[in-house]
């Protein structure tokens, strides 16, 4: 909180990420699907699955996309999360959601953003991940990233609980709970913006540090 306060503040938005970001995938890809949708469980399971591979793809090119997109434009991914989760809002307009069958215009909108957006998520959590590594001191590495990922862990029940209630109680206007979520990855990518901005200008942050 004193000489790194920039890994204390990215603990604060890993923390809101888990509370806001994570349990629109965890508990709304599964709402959205089946009761939504209303596709067949064969359907689900692919979409499950690319969720899946956009991590494990996002984790295995991390390497090369961040040498095009470093650490201290972190706010171009946040900026991706955004359109990605307006995107899911917009599948679940009224007009596109089918009320006879299966709205299969809706699943294919709402698993692409859902495998870019689990695809960007995994880059992110990469590149802070070794940002950290490196700027921790090793005799503190222990104890500060057990805090580090047990803050977020912490948190991520908590927004399921939310969430889960808001999915119950919006049920015919979901794409309000999108919109919601869209409001707060922007407060968060304004604020990782000027943090880095400040990071760089105090020389906390050298570029192309990732």
């Amino acid at each position: 909180t004193r000489e790194k306060i920039i890994i204390f503040q990215m603990i604060l938005i890993s923390c809101s990420f888990n509370l806001f970001l994570t349990p629109i995938y965890t508990v709304g890809l599964p709402f959205m699907e089946k009761i939504i949708f209303r596709v067949s469980d064969q359907l689900y399971g692919i979409s499950e699955g690319l969720v899946g591979a956009g991590m494990i793809g996002g984790a295995v090119l991390t390497g090369i996309i961040a040498k095009k997109v470093p650490f201290e434009k972190l706010y171009y991914y946040f900026c991706g999360i955004i359109v990605l989760v307006l995107g899911m809002g917009v599948s679940a307009l009224p007009f596109l959601v089918s009320v006879s069958g299966p709205s299969m215009v809706s699943y294919v909108v709402f698993t692409a953003c859902g495998f870019l957006f689990a695809f960007l998520l995994a880059i992110i959590n990469i590149l802070c991940m070794t940002y950290m590594q490196k700027e921790i001191p090793m005799e503190y590495m222990g104890k500060s990233m057990a805090l580090i990922m047990a803050m977020p862990t912490a948190l991520m029940p908590v927004g399921q609980l939310i969430f889960g209630g808001l999915y119950d109680a919006f049920a015919s206007y979901t794409w309000m709970i999108y919109i919601l979520v869209a409001l707060c990855a922007t407060v968060s990518t304004v604020v990782t913006y000027r943090m880095i901005k400040k990071a760089i200008g105090n020389g906390m942050l050298k570029t192309n540090q990732c």
